[in-house]
């Protein structure tokens, strides 16, 4: 039992990384498209979000920044500033650079 509970936690270490060079990338896509078409990109990352089946957390949290990023190159920072706060709340750390360079904090955790 212990050798199997061995194997599955070394292949659970081996799939992290994978997964986090994923969301580096779609990171990477998500705020080229953000920067480069911020009229259409907040209902594009939107549509991703509510996508069948659901994303992931730390992929919702990657589209909620490119969210934030897009309203921010639009001038509108009372939206920005919320969805930077709500992909902090799920651990996005580019969002939680954001709040800070733009010296808001994030939302109030209970």
């Amino acid at each position: 039992m212990r050798e199997i509970m061995l194997r599955f936690l070394l292949l659970m270490f081996l799939a992290f990384p994978a997964y986090a060079g994923d969301l580096i990338a779609l990171e990477k896509t998500v705020i080229e498209r953000a920067e480069s078409d911020p009229e259409t990109a907040p209902d594009y990352f939107m549509s991703m979000i509510q996508r069948k089946p659901a994303p992931g957390s730390e992929e919702q949290a990657v589209y909620l920044y490119g969210v934030g990023l897009s309203y921010e190159r639009l001038g509108d920072m009372v939206n920005a500033v919320d969805y930077y706060r709500g992909a902090e709340l799920f651990g996005n750390e580019s969002a939680r650079k954001a709040l800070a360079r733009l010296n808001r904090p994030p939302f109030k955790r209970p």
